[in-house]
This record gives C-alpha cells, sequence and structure tokens, in this order.
C-alpha cells in the first residue's frame, strides 16, 4: 500500500498533462483588443475625436448649427461673427466660415438662422471673387470694410484700407 500511496502523491505533485497553464490564446486575443480600445479612447478623448476619426460623420452641420445658434443665444459677437470653423455637409468641405457668414440668404440651403441680437462688424461678401486679387479689387467700393470670399473652399478675408481724404 505504500507504494500506491507514493505513486498517488507523486501524480497530484507533478501532473503529466499540461492544460490550463499559461494564458490560452484566446485570452491573449482578448487582452490585446482591450489594450487597442483603451489607447483609442484615450486618445479620442485627448485629442479630440474629429482628428482622429473624420469618417465617422460625412457632415457636421447639425453641431455647427448648434454652435451658431449657442453664439446667437449668448449674444458673443466672436463666436457668431468671427470664429473660423469647418463645415462639411457630407458632399463639399469648406473651411474658415463663419455662422455670420452660413447665416447669409446666399447660403440659406446649410440652415443657418441669421441673429438680429448680435450685430457683427461691417463684412461685404463677395461671391462672385474667385482669387484673391479679385476680393482684394473689391476694395475700391468697399473702403474701411472687410470683404470676403469664399476662394478654393475656404473663405478669405480682406480688410480694405479705409480712403483718406
Amino acid at each position: 500500500m505504500k507504494g500506491k500511496e507514493k505513486g498517488a502523491f507523486h501524480s497530484r505533485v507533478s501532473p503529466k498533462s499540461t492544460r490550463g497553464q499559461g494564458l490560452s490564446t484566446t485570452a491573449i486575443i482578448l487582452i490585446v483588443i482591450g489594450i487597442i480600445i483603451l489607447v483609442v479612447l484615450v486618445i479620442g478623448f485627448s485629442v479630440g475625436w474629429g482628428k482622429i476619426a473624420p469618417f465617422l460623420s460625412s457632415s457636421n452641420l447639425d453641431s455647427l448649427s448648434t454652435q451658431c445658434s449657442t453664439a446667437c443665444t449668448t449674444n458673443s459677437v466672436y463666436d457668431f461673427c468671427s470664429k473660423q470653423r469647418d463645415l462639411n455637409d457630407g458632399t463639399n468641405s469648406f473651411k474658415n466660415v463663419t455662422c455670420y457668414y452660413l447665416a447669409q440668404p446666399q447660403q440659406a440651403s446649410y440652415g443657418i438662422a441669421s441673429c438680429p441680437s448680435v450685430s457683427c462688424p461691417v463684412v461685404v461678401f463677395n461671391y462672385t471673387a474667385t482669387t484673391l486679387d479679385q476680393l482684394k479689387a473689391s476694395c475700391n467700393a468697399n473702403a474701411g470694410k472687410t470683404v470676403a470670399a469664399m476662394i478654393n473652399k475656404a473663405l478669405q478675408t480682406y480688410s480694405c484700407p479705409a480712403v483718406s481724404a
């Protein structure tokens, strides 16, 4: 009987099968996926989701409309009149647009409401200029004002010098 006890003890201390030792392949894959998700979340919240995943939303009109509405409600002249934003309507992308520009009747398709409670500085929008030189040439009739035009899908502005008497 002593031999059997010794053999039974020996088999419990050093098992012949190594199954169950170490991490399974499934566990390793889940750990790697978890780490990747964690890294994406940290980067997304620290840098901003718009910069790491612009493909998640093809149009930012809703958020832009909310931003413009908030700027109007809070009577923020800078946010409504001057703060430059990027617009993506799902088809076209435009840079440096302002809420004031988008609230113009010629841009009604974007659905940005005008804001009578905010008085923007005098900006004359030139809808025919296609180059900066053409925009500057429109200063002849707009001395002392700021002129703006959409040139190469970016809103360009130019401050026209005042005419001295």
